[in-house]
């Protein structure tokens, strides 16, 4: 998923009720690296932090700096 596709999806989502995510939420991504998952995840984590949101990433210890990088 390309970071446009990210994007995309971040605006479409709605929360439980239907409100939109103008609420700061805090978010927890658990992952491990095995290749293509992780860009796509870190693109949708530091769509959130932009956004304000709290975001929390579990993995690898290899994962480090890609993922302070990131924001999360």
């Amino acid at each position: 998923m390309h970071e446009r596709q990210v994007a995309k999806s971040l605006k479409s989502f709605r929360g439980v009720r239907g409100d939109s995510m103008a609420k700061h939420r805090r978010f927890l991504f658990v992952t491990a690296e095995f290749g293509g998952n992780v860009p796509p995840m870190l693109a949708l984590a530091r769509r959130l932090v932009r956004r304000g949101h709290e975001v929390r990433v579990l993995g690898n210890s290899s994962l480090a700096g890609r993922i302070s990088d990131s924001g999360a």
